[in-house]
């Protein structure tokens, strides 16, 4: 898995007997604040000389702030300035 696109909390659903209903539990747990491999990935492209991440390019970017912008609006979602 890409460091960049790993995610370190999850919530599933137990189906086993035992433990039924809801189980919350930390997939990794590395100090920082999540942002750990997005700024490797920049230092990387920086020394490289990229202007643009070849894991997560600006039109993935825009694909993805569009996406959270209409779940935003479905869901009456807004932020203070907007």
């Amino acid at each position: 898995m890409d460091p960049l696109l790993c995610h370190f909390h999850a919530v599933v659903f137990e189906q086993a007997p035992k433990l039924r209903g809801f189980k919350d539990f930390v997939l990794n747990q590395l100090p920082g604040d999540g942002f750990e491999f997005e700024i490797a990935e920049v230092h990387r492209c920086l020394a490289s000389g990229l202007t643009e991440s070849p894991t997560m390019p600006l039109a993935e970017t825009l694909i993805l702030a569009e996406a959270m912008d209409t779940v935003r609006a479905q869901i009456g979602l807004t932020y203070p300035g907007e």
